[in-house]
């Protein structure tokens, strides 16, 4: 609150913020679509050395060194993509001075939440209990805020079970989560994202994981 709040034209302010969630929408859908790509040509180029390890003529079109080139392109601008930016501000923040006000020289800075994320390296689903840790890319966990809340959603893949799917807990941060009385032997979804995201840039992040819990022996 050092900062004379009273200079700052807070219509402006709300619209510097719109452009910033639209600008960051844009990233993601961009992004999106260089993951279907990726995705794709990964299925081609598996589909081709399959024909090739069968001893198959492939066409000219149908070229591995071509295709994994072109692959390793795609996987570059995507590595870029993740990058943000500077948003592009086309609104001056600062009412018009006039002679009699003088105007101090103010630097505004937007605080960026991470999306969260799983540790999928960490992460470990036994038989009847999942132990879940979580992150934030670049930052520590000794950095956690106190009131930052995250919601974990999972449920059973393929299953019958009515009362085995779109459960979900609340979590007030994000080390190990400790989720008991799963089924032996099932496929479950889970999901995280922030609890009442609707201020944030990343206000539709979700990570997503499946895992397979352990036959019961």
């Amino acid at each position: 609150m050092s900062v004379p709040v009273q200079n700052l034209d807070p219509q402006r302010f709300m619209r510097v913020k719109c452009d910033a969630k639209s600008q960051v929408r844009v990233q993601l859908a961009y992004q999106t679509e260089l993951l279907k790509k990726l995705v794709r040509s990964k299925e081609e180029i598996a589909v081709i050395a399959d024909k090739i390890h069968h001893g198959y003529v492939v066409r000219e079109e149908d070229d591995i060194d071509r295709k994994m080139s072109e692959l390793q392109d795609t996987a570059a601008e995507f590595e870029n993509s993740l990058l943000l930016g500077p948003v592009h501000n086309r609104h001056k923040l600062i009412f018009e001075a006039t002679e009699a006000v003088v105007v101090p020289r103010l630097t505004l800075e937007l605080k960026l939440k991470k999306p969260v994320i799983f540790a999928r390296d960490l992460c470990v689903v036994l038989s009847k209990v999942a132990y879940l840790y979580c992150r934030i890319e670049e930052q520590e966990q000794e950095q956690d805020e106190p009131d930052e809340e995250f919601q974990i959603q999972y449920k059973v893949q393929n299953s019958e079970i009515p009362d085995a799917s779109n459960q979900s807990i609340v979590c007030a941060f994000y080390r190990a989560v400790i989720i008991r009385n799963l089924i032996p032997g099932k496929l479950y979804e889970f999901t995280i994202n922030r609890v009442n995201p609707c201020y944030l840039v990343y206000s539709k992040w979700t990570d997503t994981i499946w895992c397979t819990t352990s036959p019961d022996c």
